[in-house]
């Protein structure tokens, strides 16, 4: 199953002739959605939404870093295969009304894991690109910094490794970014989806801890929010804090 050309999936040509370039993806693709029980479940299917909502986004945002052409590979590839992990856990965890019990958020723990080891054991051994693939994958919820900020509250909320700062490969911050801005556009079972601005104040509140804050200053600041009314006060907001934290956190 892969998602079909709409109007809500940016960037749908561009990363399709990608993905044409890049040797073994649909091979690993396949092997893993096929793997998976009730493919044509909806669950499924927003799941595949959601991964490429975020990697558009990823997309998007990468353009202005000025990446190489593997790195852009290695972001499609591990953008739209950062959640793949989830297709291995229970869909009465996944999506559950109530709030989960302190064993269920363990499990969901798992993805990132579950997600870089089955795309280990899909492509061919010994390849150099899809073992960093996995490893983007494995890294997409660990902490700009461990120690929280200002204060300790997200101490260590990344995982699964627990590394932080420059042990994280920057694909995997660029997903991250991604990840949660989209996150909080989206309809979920508990609420429903924020509007732009809402969603980037959301974001900003984590960079620093959970997000590089120097690269979610550089998101804020990309064109396609240029029109938003109060976007100014969030540019300044995660300037300052872009500022405060690198000169408190050099040595991350």
């Amino acid at each position: 199953m892969f998602p079909k050309k709409c109007k809500k999936l940016e960037k749908y040509d561009e990363i399709v002739y990608e993905l044409n370039n890049i040797q073994g993806f649909y091979d690993v693709w396949n092997k893993i959605i096929v793997s998976i029980d009730n493919t044509a479940d909806n669950f499924l299917e927003d799941l595949i939404i959601h991964s490429f909502n975020v990697t558009s986004k990823s997309l998007i945002f990468s353009e202005d870093l000025k990446i190489c052409e593997n790195d852009k590979h290695l972001l499609i590839c591990s953008g739209l295969l950062h959640d793949n992990g989830k297709f291995l856990i229970s869909k009465s965890v996944l999506c559950k009304t109530d709030k989960l019990n302190s064993n269920e958020i363990e499990i969901i723990k798992k993805h990132p894991t579950l997600g870089a080891d089955k795309i280990r054991s899909t492509s061919k051994k010994n390849n150099i690109f899809w073992h960093e693939v996995a490893n983007i994958v494995e890294q997409h919820h660990e902490d700009y910094n461990p120690f929280g900020y200002p204060d300790d509250s997200d101490r260590f909320k990344g995982y699964p490794k627990k590394v932080f700062g420059k042990q994280v490969h920057f694909i995997a911050k660029i997903i991250s970014i991604s990840d949660w801005y989209v996150s909080c556009r989206e309809d979920r079972i508990y609420r429903a989806g924020m509007d732009r601005i809402v969603a980037l104040k959301e974001t900003l509140k984590v960079s620093g801890s959970r997000l590089d804050p120097s690269f979610f200053y550089k998101f804020v600041n990309l064109k396609r929010f240029d029109n938003i009314e109060g976007i100014e006060d969030i540019k300044l907001d995660a300037f300052k804090k872009n500022q405060v934290i690198n000169n408190d956190t050099k040595e991350i």
